[in-house]
């Protein structure tokens, strides 16, 4: 597995400091990255990356998924999900890709692949 960190492909990248708080959902049409705490879902159009103090209590829907922190819900994501070594997840995933560095805590009851999607249809 490589070792790399998703940046943002677009011009704009929305942020949420280490040391914010918000409570309620964010929707985002652009990145976006977490480093402070979210309690509500979060809904995003590109790529959503969870940094190291980043922590979400809700549900994340999004194209690509990289996480470092904490996320306490469920994930769909419409293309990739990485969980790196520092991330502890919660919840169900969906996502075509999962990629899941050694060391990242999964506590889930479904996690929905791509593959696995296909095998249950044939």
């Amino acid at each position: 597995m490589s070792k790399r960190e998703i940046t943002p492909a677009g011009n704009t990248l929305n942020m949420l400091s280490s040391g914010t708080y918000v409570t309620g959902n964010i929707q985002s049409e652009e990145d976006i990255r977490i480093d402070g705490t979210i309690e509500g879902n979060l809904t995003c159009r590109g790529k959503v990356i969870i940094g190291h103090t980043g922590r979400l209590k809700g549900n994340v829907k999004c194209a690509i998924l990289e996480l470092m922190g904490a996320i306490e819900g469920n994930i769909s994501s419409a293309e990739m999900t990485i969980l790196r070594s520092t991330a502890v997840m919660t919840g169900n995933i969906e996502t075509e890709v999962l990629e899941v560095e050694s060391g990242a805590h999964i506590i889930c009851e479904r996690i929905v692949t791509k593959i696995n999607a296909a095998a249950a249809t044939a």
